[in-house]
């Protein structure tokens, strides 16, 4: 039988979850720094869920927005929706700050908000280009990521979470 390993996650209280972002582990992997962040764009259990297409629209956009940022310092290896479709995981490898992910993400974000049509939206470069949606009905997601990661800069660090009594 295999040994369950639980998720950090699975340990957040989400019925006392707000929207935020979030750090919810660091890993090392061979040697170098890897940081999970948590965008939460809706509250569990009280605010609608992402689309299909909401989702699917943003992945387009922001891991984009994201992955044309990266350089020597900050490298992305992964962008996506979750499961529960309330927000994202990025997955940011290299030597930086918490700030430094966090104005790295509102950077991203910020490329995605000027884009005025979604990346590789065509049967030749996604698998179900037909759930994308016009960025226009996007862009409130992307605003809202944009404003957390304005909030958190103005803290100087990332949400906290509640966790699991």
């Amino acid at each position: 039988m295999q040994k369950e390993i639980p998720s950090v996650t699975f340990q957040v209280d989400h019925e006392k979850m707000d929207c935020g972002i979030f750090l919810p582990m660091t890993e090392t992997i061979g040697g170098i720094p890897v940081k999970t962040l948590d965008i939460r764009v809706a509250k569990p259990y009280c605010d609608p869920v992402l689309t299909t297409g909401e989702a699917h629209t943003v992945e387009h956009m922001l891991a984009t927005g994201v992955r044309a940022l990266a350089d020597d310092k900050i490298k992305v290896l992964y962008f996506g929706p979750m499961g529960c479709c309330t927000g994202f995981y990025l997955l940011l490898a290299g030597n930086f700050s918490d700030l430094d992910a966090i104005r790295f993400l509102r950077a991203g974000t910020e490329n995605a908000l000027a884009m005025t049509a979604c990346p590789a939206a065509n049967r030749r470069q996604c698998g179900n280009c037909l759930t994308l949606l016009p960025v226009e009905k996007v862009r409130p997601v992307l605003e809202k990521i944009r404003d957390l990661c304005l909030a958190c800069e103005e803290r100087k660090s990332f949400d906290s979470y509640t966790y699991l009594e």
